[in-house]
């Protein structure tokens, strides 16, 4: 599956074209940047008056939790949303500076709990490398690491199993058998892909949720939140799990970038696991492993409320600045950390609203066509302090 998201090219190409859309000019005022047109100051008169002018968004509770559902923007440019609200209920807060934090993985755990013990690993230090050569510097894009001063790898004496510290902020682990194996549902013939379906009843997607997370409590130390789910399987049952994951941060997810392209100075955050009854063939995270570090004098602005986000969102579609169809409908709204870096050694961490689909559920719903051919945008990252767009793909 991940193979096949990589292949359509088409669409990566689309949303590196897009890329970062400019964000509008700044204005401080009281020690508050409010983002306005040099002709406009609307998103800054929405910012400050006390009550919303969206009548028709609907926030309702459903089994997945709290929903938001409603059609903002004007005739021929509307938003569609009926996304469930992933986000903690914030009243005041401020971006955050973050360095690379290789030591959130627990290599003692990662030996007993992966490998097994320590009997069962042959450590070896790799060549150093730099952030510089993790980019091809061709057409297609990449993921851009986070610079590394030195790398350790660790392999299973039966030399089936292999953990590497790709740089001071991710890791990869495989299994070379279950990679085998779970290759093998995949090539065999019919197989199916769906979201979020339990394989079986001996091994549901609740069960390799727990299962992950446990494993995770042991070798990270860090939070980690799960953000989707794509079940693979066969005609006969047999299957595997691929979750999505990305770490959490002072009660906030990070953006992931489930789209592997560069976007200026974004930093590309993604974690991969498969994951069957029988255990891992593969964890995969990029640029995953953060802390905050205490740089900033403290004081915090107010966080803009999601119907606050809606109304400065559909003022931009108004304006035409943020282009969306009819035919697409988003399907998350998160109130995440966008990494920002400037020389990918530190990152600022700048909270937003995001409005998405993640990439496996826009390619299999065709709404990737749809994006490609009218150039609407599918996902949208709105500051939620001062209402600034700080990106649009």
């Amino acid at each position: 599956m991940f193979q096949k998201i990589q292949g359509s090219i088409l669409f990566v190409v689309l949303c590196i074209l897009s890329g970062c859309a400019k964000a509008p000019e700044a204005e401080t005022e009281n020690g508050i940047q409010y983002a306005y047109n040099e002709s406009d100051e609307s998103i800054k008169n929405i910012i400050e008056k006390d009550t919303g002018d969206i009548s028709d968004v609907s926030l309702e509770e459903s089994e997945d939790g709290k929903r938001c559902v409603c059609s903002i923007g004007d005739s021929g440019n509307v938003m569609h949303i009926d996304a469930v609200i992933d986000g903690v209920n914030v009243k005041t807060i401020a971006a955050k500076t973050a360095e690379p934090f290789p030591d959130a993985v627990n290599m003692e755990e990662v030996i007993d709990v992966l490998f097994g013990g320590e009997a069962n690993v042959i450590e070896r230090d790799l060549e150093e490398k730099t952030a510089e050569q993790q980019n091809t510097g061709g057409e297609q894009a990449v993921m851009r690491q986070i610079e590394t001063t030195g790398q350790i790898s660790l392999d299973s004496v039966d030399g089936n199993m292999h953990f590497t510290l790709t740089s001071h902020a991710g890791f990869d682990y495989r299994n070379d058998s279950l990679l085998v194996q779970y290759k093998q549902i995949e090539s065999g013939g019919n197989y199916f892909e769906e979201l979020d379906k339990d394989i079986s009843d001996s091994y549901t997607t609740d069960m390799a949720k727990q299962d992950l997370l446990e494993i995770f409590s042991y070798v990270l130390n860090t939070d980690i939140q799960v953000v989707s789910c794509t079940s693979i399987y066969n005609e006969v049952g047999d299957g595997f799990y691929e979750f999505n994951f990305v770490p959490v941060i002072e009660e906030l997810p990070v953006a992931i970038n489930d789209r592997e392209m560069n976007t200026d100075n974004i930093v590309d955050v993604y974690g991969r696991v498969q994951i069957g009854k029988d255990g891992i063939a593969v964890i995969e995270a990029t640029n995953l492993l953060w802390r905050c570090i205490d740089i900033s004098d403290g004081s915090e602005a107010d966080c803009l409320g999601l119907e606050k986000t809606l109304e400065i969102l559909e003022e931009y579609i108004k304006k035409g600045e943020i282009s969306c169809s009819e035919k697409i409908t988003f399907t998350k709204v998160s109130l995440v950390w966008l990494p920002i870096t400037d020389d990918w050694t530190q990152a600022e961490l700048v909270p937003t609203w995001r409005f998405y689909i993640p990439c496996a559920e826009l390619i299999e719903s065709g709404m990737s066509d749809i994006s490609l051919t009218e150039n609407a945008a599918t996902d949208i990252c709105i500051n939620a302090i001062d209402g600034k767009i700080e990106n649009i793909q």
